[in-house]
């Protein structure tokens, strides 16, 4: 090929616009591509909020706390329309319907609508939502499985709510304790929230959180003290019903003795006369006189057994029988 065939060529191509090689016209671009745009388009869509629906159950200044920061990572300023939009998005439920129940002019900037959100759901600015913050504080309590430090946190959180005083934290937080924990504790007499967490970490190395039923491990080689289980400490109650049982039956059955034997005290003895062999008298005080005795037959006159009235003592000594003893005076035929 020609030398100036070719240098011809070379700085006619020189002269071609940069924006278009072989027939092909390229955009330009305002500003180069920068990559790690790309990655913090790529974090943004990573990055989700929770859906607010406004029950007293949901934390409603957390979720206010979370929208800000996910605003600010997402470089939405607070005078954008579109915070008021995100807002919107990340609502349902009875809070979308109390948004969408705004006036356009509440709803025109972030700041109204902030407003009116706190005075619908925080606690501080609604009386109805303190009290049930307030319910929940004091229905805190230190679940089996669960890290002291998460009771704490969630300890401190309701408190700052509702207006807790510090003193008022640490004794609720005592209190929301197992029984042999919160002893611990309290007898170390803390000066403050985070002296008693502390204590209650040390008390639950040391086992005294341990469960009733079963022990449990402790972290750090401590062996925890074995607490006594429900049915050694207190009876269940079909076995004192039956304890009890047991106890009456043997009482009355004992009674039932002493009252037999008191009987039998108190009962007459069987006497028997030798003379004439009736019974309840002695021959010392025997009524039979003569004739034959009859141990059966109960005399009429001196109710004795033994003989009958014909033949009783007491009838001859009265001179009413029909052989009266000589009573040493002469028959009205006998006398001169």
């Amino acid at each position: 090929m020609n030398s100036s065939f070719d240098n011809s060529l070379l700085d006619s191509s020189l002269c071609v616009n940069p924006d278009e090689v072989c027939g092909v016209i390229f955009p330009t671009l305002a500003q180069p591509l920068n990559f790690l745009d790309r990655e913090n388009m790529e974090m943004t869509s990573k990055v989700s909020l929770a859906k607010f629906s406004g029950y007293p159950t949901e934390d409603a200044e957390r979720f206010l706390s979370n929208f800000s920061a996910y605003c600010l990572f997402n470089r939405i300023n607070v005078q954008d329309p579109r915070t008021v939009a995100a807002f919107q998005l990340h609502l349902q439920g009875p809070a979308l319907t109390w948004f969408t129940c705004l006036k356009d002019t509440e709803k025109a900037d972030w700041a109204s609508v902030e407003q009116l959100y706190r005075a619908k759901y925080l606690a501080e600015n609604n009386k109805p939502m303190l009290l049930v913050e307030t319910e929940q504080f004091l229905n805190l309590r230190l679940l089996p499985h669960q890290q002291i430090e998460d009771y704490f946190s969630k300890i401190m959180e309701k408190g700052r709510r509702v207006n807790k005083s510090p003193q008022e934290i640490v004794l609720k937080f005592i209190e929301g304790l197992p029984s042999q924990l919160a002893f611990f504790v309290r007898a170390g007499n803390p000066e403050d929230i985070n002296a008693a967490l502390t204590a209650a970490k040390l008390g639950e190395a040391y086992g005294y959180r341990a469960s009733p039923t079963a022990t449990e491990t402790v972290p750090g080689g401590a062996i925890p003290v074995p607490m006594p289980s429900v049915s050694a400490v207190q009876p269940s109650s079909n076995t004192r019903l039956n304890d009890l049982e047991r106890k009456m039956d043997r009482l009355c059955s004992q009674f039932e003795q002493f009252t037999t034997t008191k009987n039998r005290d108190k009962s007459p003895r069987q006497f028997s006369c030798h003379a004439c062999k009736g019974a309840g008298h002695v021959k010392r005080f025997c009524n039979w006189a003569r004739g034959q005795s009859e141990p059966k037959i109960q005399c009429q006159l001196c109710e004795q057994f033994g003989h009958r009235a014909i033949n009783c003592g007491t009838c001859n000594n009265s001179g009413n029988g029909r052989n009266p003893r000589d009573t040493g005076r002469v028959p009205l035929g006998g006398q001169q």
